[in-house]
C-alpha cells in the first residue's frame, strides 16, 4: 500500500516537472501563481434581463395566450391586436397580384397589333404599287396613316407588356408589405423566459410602445461588477468567469456558476476613474440564482493559460 502511494506521488512529480520545463522560469511561475480577479459581494449587482413588450402599431387587443407565471419559449406568439382588417388587405393584394400576372402573360394585344401591322402592310405595298391616276394622294395618306398607326400600336402593345410585369413586382411587394402589417398585428416573445406582468386585457386599445407584457428571462443572469481601473485593462471580452455563491443553511457547500465577461466599460479611459464597470452574464439553466443572491465573481485573465471555465454562446 504504501509502495502505491510512494510511486503515486512520484508520477504526479514527474509530470509536473515534465508541464514546467517545457514553459520558461517565467512563465511556469505565472501559471503556478495565477489567480483571477476577484470581486466581492459590495461591488456586484446581480439582476436578470427585463424586457417590456409593446405592439409596433395602433389597434385593438383582441388576444392574449399567457398569464402571468407562465414560462414561454423564443418566439412564442403572447398575444394579438385585430388583425382583420390587415387579412382583408392582404387578400385583395393577392388577387390583384393573380390578375396582374395573368395580364402580364396575355398576349392577345401584341398578337392583334402584329396582325394589324401585317395586314397595313401589304395594303400599302398595293397601294405603292397603283399609278397615280388610279389611286389619289388622299387615299395614298389614308393607306399611310393606317400602316403607321398599325406600327405604332404593335409598340405600345410591347411597352404595355413590360409596364404589366412591372406591375407584377410593384404587388408582390404590397404582398410583402401587407404580410408585414399583418405579422406585426402579433406580439412575440423575442427570447425565452416568464411572464412575470401583463398590463392590457384584451379589448383594450393600445398605442405603439405601450407596455403590453413584461417579460423576464431568468436563465441566463447578469452581472454588474466594479474592478480597479489596473484590472481593467487585463480583462478581455468574452473572458470566462465564475459566480461563487457561498454556503448557507440549505446548501453545505460553494455554489459555483459559470459564464462570461459581456462587456468592459469604455470609461476606463477617464483619468479621473478608480473603478470601472464591468457586464458578465452567468449561466441560470437550473434557476437557482435570483436577483437577491449574492456573492462572488471571478474574471479569469488572458494570461492564465489554465481555467476550469467552460464558455458557451450567449443566448
Amino acid at each position: 500500500m504504501m509502495n502505491s502511494r510512494s510511486n503515486l506521488w512520484s508520477l504526479r512529480l514527474l509530470i509536473s516537472g515534465l508541464c514546467c520545463s517545457m514553459l520558461t522560469p517565467a512563465t511556469c511561475a505565472q501559471v503556478n501563481s495565477a489567480r483571477p480577479v476577484a470581486i466581492d459581494e459590495s461591488a456586484l449587482t446581480l439582476f436578470s434581463r427585463d424586457l417590456q413588450l409593446s405592439a409596433s402599431s395602433p389597434g385593438l387587443l383582441m388576444n392574449l395566450d399567457v398569464n402571468e407565471g407562465d414560462v414561454v419559449e423564443q418566439d412564442r406568439v403572447l398575444a394579438s391586436l385585430d388583425r382583420r382588417e390587415m387579412e382583408l388587405r392582404l387578400e385583395l393584394s393577392k388577387l390583384r397580384y393573380k390578375a396582374a400576372i395573368q395580364k402580364r402573360d396575355s398576349t392577345v394585344e401584341l398578337r392583334l397589333a402584329s396582325e394589324a401591322v401585317l395586314v397595313a402592310s401589304e395594303a400599302k405595298k398595293r397601294t405603292d404599287s397603283l399609278e397615280a391616276n388610279v389611286a389619289s394622294q388622299t387615299e395614298r395618306d389614308q393607306v399611310n396613316f393606317e400602316y403607321q398607326r398599325a406600327v405604332l400600336t404593335e409598340e405600345q402593345a410591347r411597352e404595355t407588356q413590360v409596364l404589366n410585369s412591372i406591375d407584377v413586382d410593384v404587388l408582390a411587394s404590397e404582398i410583402r408589405v401587407a404580410e408585414l402589417l399583418l405579422d406585426i398585428q402579433s406580439i412575440t416573445a423575442p427570447l425565452g423566459g416568464v411572464v412575470v406582468a401583463i398590463f392590457k386585457r384584451p379589448g383594450e386599445y393600445v398605442q405603439p410602445g405601450e407596455p403590453i407584457i413584461r417579460l423576464v428571462k431568468n436563465d441566463v443572469m447578469r452581472v454588474s461588477a466594479l474592478v480597479s481601473l489596473e484590472e481593467s485593462e487585463n480583462i478581455e471580452r468574452h473572458a470566462p468567469v465564475r459566480f461563487i455563491v457561498k454556503p448557507d443553511k440549505q446548501h453545505s457547500t460553494a455554489r459555483i456558476f459559470t459564464g462570461r465577461v459581456l462587456a468592459v466599460s469604455p470609461e476606463n479611459q477617464r483619468e479621473n476613474m478608480s473603478s470601472v464597470p464591468v457586464l458578465a452574464e452567468i449561466r441560470n439553466t437550473e434557476l437557482i440564482l435570483k436577483a437577491n443572491v449574492t456573492g462572488t465573481l471571478e474574471i479569469y485573465l488572458p494570461d492564465q493559460v489554465a481555467s476550469p471555465v467552460e464558455v458557451g454562446p450567449s443566448k
